[in-house]
């Protein structure tokens, strides 16, 4: 999908990614569905937030809710991100 191809260009490995709906409704808009995704992502701090920077700009219907960067002993390797987003689309 268009997070896959996003995250591709800038570099970023999705390693794994999680998603769950949960219902919403906002005043004038009408009901909305929430998915809440979880991801874990890998490279460097300039593509991971690449990434992100694309996905907020590209897909108007996402959120960042969270990020935190993690880092092994190792400082050469790349660093673990955990990425939450949120996606608001309207129920069908």
């Amino acid at each position: 999908g268009e997070l896959d191809a996003s995250a591709r260009r800038a570099g970023v490995t999705l390693r794994t990614g999680e998603y769950r709906i949960d219902q919403r409704s906002d005043t004038g808009s009408g009901p909305l569905l929430r998915y809440r995704l979880a991801l874990r992502t890998s490279g460097d701090y300039a593509q991971v937030r690449a990434f992100l920077g694309r996905t907020l700009e590209q897909l108007h219907f996402v959120a960042l809710d969270d990020v935190q960067f993690r880092r092994g002993a190792d400082a050469a390797a790349p660093l673990d991100a955990d990425v939450r987003l949120s996606l608001y689309l309207r129920r069908p």
